[in-house]
């Protein structure tokens, strides 16, 4: 980076030194590398400068007064734990960098300080906090869109499926059947699979269809439109339903589709068709009855009329005439009570006037004779009538004539009839059909035993009027109360239904209302009948509802139509009714509140619109599939990945559109998440539409129907390639710093070891005061010796043997000295290389005793040592055994000094360290025990951990015990620590024996 266009790195830094010049001089390198940097000049303030603004990586000094850099990063990385760390430090602070290793410093920089050193350190760190960042930046969006996904999906799912009516999704160009919900196949008898192979044509009657489309024509719906209709649709079981059915367009990942919703109408349309036809056959009936009795009153009267022209020529018939309009008068005026007798009377009155003696009248339908029948006189038996039930067979009575008797002429009588008459002794009978129109409808005769009964023309005619108007009174009788009943019915129907009921007219008069109009208008039934229907309602509402009307009877067909009313909207279906002669056109109204039923329906279809813009917002390729494999639904990313259209993709396998290799990844996972039912991800590289080898992680799961049945599986893309990509650099990253790593490692041992050494001339320094005293204790000898050699010298009595003797003494002392000192060589010499001997464990204690036991013994600090087994031998190097007993030792003084030191003044104390030897099954076991100050178990357990120290900064490195303890792991040994606060402490040390050595 030189002139002025220097890039920064986008990290933030802060810098803790507490030397001045080096601070000050590395924060000028700092400020041209990076955007931001804050600087402390100790550990304290620097942490207080992590806390607050969450660095990127901290450069810290490896040893500062009061809190040091390893401390403060130490606590920082409680705070960030994935914080980069950097630090500084010079040769003679190696032995902070078990420490810094331990807490994963990132770079190691010695002073003094190289720009080249900085720059190349924070161009590696700054690759890794951007590949860092990147990750967990993917990592965030891939976890939002998961969830996102998830939730969606779980919304979509229950609103379309456990939406009340029946759904499709259709092609507007194939009407296939894309989709189908819950309701649909509850309605239909289909299964999902199954609507996906049919369209829309195969659930609808042939006939239907030519009537939707003459009705409604060929639908071209724009997008904001909607058209609703009735049909008569299939059930798979080939039975009809009656449906609303409502279509509109929507738009889904870009593609035009038509979404259908079907209504099931079929109780209500069969109750309607039901009531309308009880109604109109009802009417009908009516009708009928009272046009035939119009008919019969017509023909009677021309009867009359013609009779009165030949009164004068015919007495006779006169009289057959004032009779029947006399009988006529009195079956017109009968009620229902009196007409058997009226029907009696007019038999006797028949027989009055043409002499014959006894009359009888049968009623007969689908050409069989009533049971019942009437006759004169009452004594007349009935077996005449069921005689001629045998005698006259079916086939007669289709054609039945005239029957004449009067002993001459037999009109082709049969034998068997004619002996029947006359055995009851009948001279003359006659017996005259009556045709109710075309259909025989009953018989009457007249029979006589005198010869005063005459047969004639005008006799069939009375007999056929007589029996018209008795045939006549009783069907009106009998429609008459059949019309009760009707009606009776058709108000227990009326009320029956939940709607509201009204017959109106024309003008808009009220002739019939059911009970839930009565209650919807606040009147009885009774006041509501009678009222204008239009004065109910505000003019508007009025003039609507009044038009509708006036096209239902105008056309002769039904109409449906919804209007509101006080924020109510109210579903109107009229009916046409056939009007009667003479009276005015009527219709059926009926009534429905839907405004429940239209608010769900706007919720829905918001819902609806909601979920289909939230699948469509998820990023990820999403894919939906049956569990045969089939695609039931995707978004426009998934779409997009492989850029093909949602008809190449729709109700195809992934062999459709991966190769067979690609594909048969996706079916074999798809096989372990149907058997195992738990959600599954896996990795695989796909070729996608830009033409590019993408890194797919494909995460499955199973979806359920609401009878809890499997429904499918979904599927979530997330696209990794530029994190594998990212984890390949990184890879050649950590390579490289691997590599790094082990050369720092092995700086780091190369160092670890001149620590050791380092310790070990530190111990030295202790043992110094009782070397000087072991040395002076054999100078003093000689140096008495020589004043009593030159005192006897000047007394000239010096004797060879005494000069001898002094010498050999001086000599002993000086070998004494010089033992000493090559000692202590030996001991404070680097020792990597020493070499590995059989040792026997009293002999080297008693050697590391020799050196400090006169300094100990100056403190009052009394040492024993007991064997309990004799010589016991183990492998090992003699020289670091005796620096870790010396080591130890020391660590037993210190305690055995701080607790004195913190007791009562003229409290009594005995000062022992306690060193026993003694062996266990293959070990060598050796304990050093004091009655110092002792330990807390969270002592004992970092009491071995580099660097770990309670003692003050200048009077310890923390390094005593971990160096014991690597000494004594590279003998094959085990060390331990018990101890009790205030009261011991003891460190015990296992060696394997040689047995063969052991006396």
């Amino acid at each position: 980076m030189t002139g002025n266009n220097i890039t920064k790195y986008p990290l933030k830094v802060v810098l803790v030194e507490d030397e001045k010049s080096a601070r000050n001089v590395l924060y000028k390198i700092l400020e041209e590398l990076v955007e931001q940097v804050w600087f402390a000049e100790d550990g304290k303030k620097g942490l207080s400068l992590i806390r607050t603004y969450k660095p990127d990586i901290v450069i810290t000094d490896i040893s500062m007064p009061g809190l040091s850099g390893l401390q403060m990063l130490r606590e920082a990385k409680t705070v960030i734990p994935n914080l980069k760390t950097i630090v500084t430090t010079s040769y003679s602070e190696t032995d902070y960098f078990l420490e810094a290793i331990e807490l994963s410093v990132n770079r190691f920089i010695l002073k003094p300080y190289n720009r080249n050193t900085i720059k190349e350190v924070f161009d590696e760190l700054n690759q890794t906090v951007f590949y860092e960042r990147k990750f967990i930046e993917q990592e965030e969006i891939r976890i939002r869109a998961e969830q996102a996904l998830k939730e969606r999906e779980v919304l979509f799912r229950s609103l379309f499926d456990y939406a009340p009516l029946a759904i499709f999704l259709l092609d507007p160009a194939t009407l296939k059947i894309l989709d189908a919900n819950k309701s649909a196949t509850k309605l239909f008898g289909y299964s999902r699979e199954e609507f996906l192979l049919l369209v829309q044509r195969d659930l609808t009657f042939p006939e239907e269809i030519e009537r939707i489309m003459h009705q409604y024509g060929i639908p071209s719906l724009g997008k904001d439109e909607e058209r609703k209709f009735e049909a008569r649709v299939k059930h798979k079981d080939g039975h009809s339903i009656y449906t609303e059915i409502r279509e509109k367009i929507i738009k889904i990942d870009d593609k035009i589709l038509v979404i259908g919703m079907f209504s099931d109408l079929t109780e209500r349309k069969l109750y309607e068709e039901k009531l309308f036809d009880y109604q109109s056959n009802l009417e009908i009936k009516i009708e009928q009855r009272t046009a035939e009795l119009i008919q019969a009153n017509e023909q009677l009267t021309k009867e009359i009329e013609r009779r009165r022209q030949i009164e004068s020529e015919l007495v006779k018939r006169s009289h057959y005439e004032n009779l029947v309009s006399n009988l006529a008068t009195d079956f017109i005026s009968a009620s229902e009570d009196s007409l058997e007798f009226v029907i009696n009377h007019g038999l006797e009155q028949m027989c009055q006037i043409t002499g014959a003696e006894m009359a009888f009248f049968v009623r007969v339908e689908d050409l069989i004779p009533r049971t019942e029948f009437f006759k004169y006189p009452d004594f007349l038996k009935s077996e005449s009538i069921s005689f001629l039930n045998s005698q006259i067979n079916p086939e007669l009575y289709k054609s039945f004539k005239a029957i004449r008797y009067d002993g001459r002429s037999n009109d082709n009588l049969s034998a068997s009839f004619i002996e029947y008459l006359k055995k009851r002794s009948i001279s003359c009978a006659s017996i005259v059909p009556v045709y109710n129109g075309v259909n025989l409808g009953a018989i009457i005769g007249l029979e006589s035993v005198n010869s005063s009964f005459k047969l004639d023309s005008n006799l069939d005619f009375l007999m056929n009027v007589i029996g018209q108007i008795i045939l006549n009174s009783l069907l009106r009788n009998q429609a008459v109360a059949e019309l009760a009943e009707s009606e009776e019915k058709a108000h227990a129907l009326l009320n029956a239904t939940v709607d509201s009921m009204l017959l109106i007219d024309d003008q808009g008069n009220i002739l019939e209302a059911n009970e839930k109009a009565a209650d919807f208008f606040g009147l009885s039934v009774n006041k509501l009948v009678q009222r204008s229907y239009f004065n109910l309602f505000p003019d508007q509402l009025a003039f609507k509802r009044k038009e509708a009307i006036k096209q239902v009877i105008d056309t002769g067909r039904r109409l449906g139509f919804r209007d509101s009313l006080d924020h109510k909207t109210f579903e109107h279906s009229i009916y046409p009714l056939q009007a009667r002669p003479g009276y005015p056109p009527r219709v059926a109204f009926q009534t429905k509140e839907i405004t429940s039923f239209i608010n769900t329906q706007n919720r829905l279809q918001t819902q609806f619109n909601l979920l289909q813009t939230l699948i469509d917002s998820i990023p990820n390729p999403v894919y939906y599939k049956n569990e045969f494999g089939r695609f039931t639904g995707f978004n426009k990313a998934f779409l997009n990945a492989y850029g093909k259209v949602k008809e190449e993709i729709m109700g195809k396998t992934v062999f459709d559109i991966e190769s067979p290799s690609k594909a048969a990844v996706f079916h074999e996972n798809d096989e372990l998440l149907l058997s195992s039912r738990k959600s599954n991800t896996f990795e695989i590289d796909l070729k996608l539409d830009d033409g590019k080898e993408h890194a797919i992680i494909v995460s499955t799961n199973i979806f359920y129907d609401y009878d809890g049945h499997i429904e499918g599986l979904i599927g979530v893309f997330t696209d990794v390639t530029n994190l594998r990509d990212m984890e390949k650099e990184l890879s050649m990253i950590n390579k490289s710093l691997e590599i790094r790593i082990k050369n720092e490692l092995a700086k780091t041992n190369d160092q670890q070891k001149l620590l050791i050494q380092k310790s070990k001339l530190e111990s030295l320094g202790q043992l110094s005061a009782g070397i000087a005293h072991e040395i002076n204790q054999p100078l003093g000898s000689i140096s008495m010796a020589l004043e009593n050699v030159m005192v006897k010298l000047s007394k000239e009595i010096l004797s060879p043997e005494y000069i001898e003797t002094k010498i050999s003494q001086a000599f002993e002392n000086i070998e004494r000295i010089k033992h000493i000192i090559d000692h202590v060589r030996t001991f404070s010499r680097d020792q990597r290389f020493g070499n590995i001997e059989e040792i026997e464990i009293t002999m080297v204690i008693r050697s590391a005793l020799d050196l400090v036991a006169k300094q100990y013994q100056n403190q009052n600090i009394n040492i024993s040592l007991s064997n309990i087994d004799g010589e016991l031998f183990f492998l090992g190097n003699r020289y670091k055994f005796e620096q870790v007993i010396l080591n130890l030792l020391a660590n037993a003084k210190d305690a055995i000094t701080e607790k004195e030191l913190n007791m009562k003044d003229n409290q009594p104390y005995e000062k022992h360290i306690d060193i026993t030897c003694f062996k266990l099954k293959d070990w060598v076991v050796s304990t050093i025990r004091d009655n110092g100050i002792g330990m807390d178990s969270d002592t004992i357990d970092s009491a071995f951990e580099p660097f770990f120290t309670t003692k003050d900064v200048n009077k310890g490195t923390g390094l005593g015990l971990s160096i014991v303890y690597g000494i004594i792991m590279e003998m094959n040994g085990n060390i331990s620590i018990t101890s009790e606060a205030g009261v011991f402490s003891e460190v015990r040390i296992e060696l394997p024996l040689v047995s063969n050595k052991t006396i």
